[in-house]
């Protein structure tokens, strides 16, 4: 799943940046240029990524920002309903563009944190297996796989 951003001058269906900069306004111009490119790097990402990830990928882009800033910034757009915050069982903390944050099934390395959406027909139908055993509806299950790299 692939999150859609747009500038503002843009056209299509995504995220308006002018948009998100009033949903999460307060800050200065320095902070709306972080908050920017905070929601670019997570757009390019298309999943779950932890705030020291988006620090590095802000400084590949010529800006040096205390990780503070960042923290503030992912927690502005967070509350502005941009973000969503996830912290998968013991791993840290990580950040989504909403859209993305959305989909609620994940493949987790236990070794990296890395997080991975699960997607398909072959998920659906294992959500509704398991769903049916358990008297349950499929629209209330989530499925997280945790994998353990170093043991296969």
């Amino acid at each position: 799943m692939s999150a859609v951003i747009e500038n503002s001058s843009s056209a299509g269906s995504g995220i308006n940046l002018k948009n998100l900069v009033k949903r999460s306004s307060r800050g200065g111009r320095s902070s709306l240029l972080y908050q920017q490119q905070i929601v670019e790097i997570l757009s390019e990402v298309a999943g779950f990524i932890s705030v020291p990830q988006i620090h590095y990928q802000v400084c590949k882009r010529g800006k040096k920002p205390s990780i503070t800033t960042i923290y503030r910034n992912v927690r502005r757009l967070e509350e502005a309903g941009v973000l969503e915050y996830r912290r998968f069982q013991g791993q840290k903390g990580v950040f989504a563009l909403a859209q993305v944050a959305a989909v609620r099934d994940h493949l987790i390395s236990v070794d990296t944190g890395e997080v991975e959406t699960l997607e398909g027909e072959a998920i659906e139908r294992l959500k509704c297996e398991i769903a049916h055993a358990k008297g349950v509806s499929p629209e209330s299950c989530h499925i997280e796989f945790y994998i353990n790299p170093n043991l296969a």
